[in-house]
């Protein structure tokens, strides 16, 4: 379960109190929840994450570091204060296009990852795909596994398992299997961002049509087929699977 919180009209939405009630619904439900945030969200999850320390939330992206700065010290700060809250783990994904902003792209991609391995350690991390976002930059996706896999290359076999594997399988407690809405002349139905906020009220966002179609040209994307590649050495089969996407 998630929201995309770093795009929504009120940057605050993690504190209303609606949303921490849901949260700690999630929970007792046996559910996950994403955490979709920018970098000067983290302390909105981190206070959400002690409001609600029953629940597994999952910070996507690492929560979206500005890679391009010249410091990123502030985010590393915020990232273990989040790390510091036991049920929050971590995808290692949405990386390569902010990295790319950097001078040295590769050495701030370990900078990031160092950060990150630090705060949570391998058994609190898992490796996203991004997919099929990642298929927009030129690196795409079996050579951004191929530069995560050298970032990772002096952990034990048994670490970059929980990154691989070990950490997603423990964190998804529950899963459901929804049926994927009708696609209609290539758009894909997206109500509450084109009609009504999440109080009920008619939605102002300007980009609701833009959103709508930028997901459902994703959509087109997945859905067409793709030539396997090798995996990275060291990594498992799934990574040259056609058609098949990772956790994102």
């Amino acid at each position: 379960i998630r929201h995309l919180a770093h795009v929504g009209p009120d940057p605050t939405w993690l504190a209303r109190q609606r949303v921490i009630a849901g949260v700690r619904t999630l929970g007792a439900a046996g559910l996950a929840f994403d955490l979709v945030v920018r970098d000067h969200q983290l302390p909105l999850a981190a206070a959400l994450a002690g409001l609600a320390p029953d629940t597994t939330l999952v910070l996507d992206h690492l929560g979206n570091p500005q890679l391009g700065a010249a410091s990123i010290d502030g985010w590393a700060r915020d990232l273990r204060a989040l790390a510091a809250h036991e049920r929050v783990v971590a995808k290692l994904s949405g990386l390569i296009l902010e990295a790319a902003r950097a001078t040295d792209p590769a050495a701030r991609l370990r900078e990031a990852v160092d950060v990150a391995l630090a705060a949570f350690g391998p058994e609190r991390l898992m490796m996203g795909s991004d997919w099929p976002l990642v298929l927009l930059d030129p690196i795409g996706d079996i050579e951004w596994a191929a530069t995560l896999a050298e970032s990772l290359s002096e952990l034990s076999p048994s670490e970059r398992e929980s990154i691989q594997r070990g950490t997603a399988i423990a964190a998804r407690t529950a899963i459901s299997r929804i049926r994927a809405p009708t696609l209609s002349s290539g758009w894909l139905p997206l109500p509450h961002l084109g009609e009504t906020t999440h109080e009920g009220q008619p939605s102002k966002h300007p980009h609701s049509a833009t959103v709508s179609r930028v997901i459902s040209s994703h959509l087109a994307i997945w859905l067409k087929p793709r030539s396997a590649k090798p995996a990275p050495p060291g990594w498992p089969s799934w990574t040259n699977t056609v058609n098949s996407p990772v956790s994102g």
